[in-house]
């Protein structure tokens, strides 16, 4: 029996999304508390980096006398660049310097050599989504119910973000062009078909979007997506390839509306769309196998991204073009043309 992996696309689902800190820290949150994607939830410390100047080397001074040309003693605090310690030659001239390697404060002075503390700002964690605190691990994370939509895309790259949705254009075979992309963008994360074009994922970046979300893009513009300020994720693949309608009606339906990306996590970067928190729905299901009348999604060439419905569970393999043998369901397409599928490409999709 053939189990399908966790679907990708839930209409209205209860999901526990983890935020951790990168290391040991403080939570600033409590069990129950309501959260908005802004809020601060947690702060680190980075651990110290600490450089040790060799000042006597560098002036040419035995160590003993070394500590005559001090400028900065342990306790002070210096800026990168700044004057640590100044000889001078004869008549006041040719004189050798020792700067400081970077910002922050003298620790020590021992032999001829100081010790600089560099000085790192602290690390700040934000729920990035809208949902309530179900669990808090102190000085770690923090666990939070995000009550809502979901879809788990194919590909992401860049910084989780948040910000409003603003679907873009009117099909989800339609690219994503420069001529859309106004200031209207800012602080939003856009949605269109697909995109071809560097300039646009550009005017993108530079107008400030939080995000983009595309059926697909270009491969040769993945290096350029993952060097971006801001995130993208593609819901199919790579190439010229629509957005499937399921998820494109999903994201359509939350136009104007909250929307967070989280990138670089899991098995694929994730978009929350929350809802209200009064009424809780069904958590994900669990993985089961696949029944007629089940709504799937194909996620194999050359119908990648193509929605329908299963009309027949095989029990016997079928050969393919390829001359292999799969397993497989017939599907039928939402314009009632019916296909061979095997079960490694197909995909079922809640529609709770």
């Amino acid at each position: 029996m053939f189990y399908p992996a966790e679907c990708r696309i839930y209409h209205r689902v209860t999901i526990r999304k983890e935020r951790r800190l990168p290391r040991q820290g403080q939570m600033l949150v409590k069990d129950g508390e309501l959260l908005s994607a802004e809020d601060l939830i947690g702060r680190c410390h980075p651990q110290p980096r600490w450089h040790l100047v060799d000042v006597a080397r560098q002036l040419g001074l035995a160590p003993e006398k070394a500590e005559t040309a001090l400028q900065r003693h342990p306790g002070d605090i210096v800026e990168k660049g700044e004057f640590l310690a100044v000889t001078k030659g004869g008549l006041g001239l040719f004189r050798r310097v020792c700067k400081a390697p970077a910002t922050g404060m003298v620790a020590a002075y021992h032999a001829g050599r100081l010790l600089v503390e560099e000085q790192r700002e602290s690390q700040d964690l934000r729920a990035l989504v809208r949902g309530r605190v179900v669990h808090v691990r102190p000085g770690i994370g923090a666990v939070i119910e995000v009550r809502g939509a979901y879809l788990r895309g194919a590909w992401g790259a860049g910084p989780s973000a948040y910000g409003v949705l603003k679907v873009l254009v009117d099909t989800p075979a339609t690219p994503l062009l420069i001529k859309d992309i106004d200031i209207g963008a800012h602080g939003a994360v856009i949605v269109a078909g697909w995109c071809a074009d560097g300039d646009v994922l550009r005017q993108a970046e530079q107008v400030q979007a939080r995000g983009i979300i595309l059926g697909s893009l270009d491969i040769g513009l993945r290096p350029l997506a993952e060097k971006l300020a801001i995130p993208v994720v593609i819901t199919e693949g790579f190439g010229g390839i629509p957005m499937n309608p399921e998820a494109f009606d999903l994201l359509r339906s939350h136009h104007g509306r909250d929307v967070s990306i989280f990138t670089g996590e899991g098995l694929g970067p994730e978009v929350f769309l929350p809802d209200s928190l009064d009424e809780p729905p069904p958590p994900p299901e669990k993985p089961a196998p696949l029944k007629v009348g089940q709504k799937v999604r194909i996620i194999g060439y050359p119908r990648l991204g193509a929605v329908g419905h299963i009309v027949e569970v095989l029990s016997t393999p079928r050969r393919v073009e390829a001359g292999v043998l799969y397993d497989g369901v017939m599907v039928e397409l939402d314009h009632h043309e019916t296909i061979f599928v095997p079960w490694m490409n197909v995909e079922p999709i809640g529609i709770m």
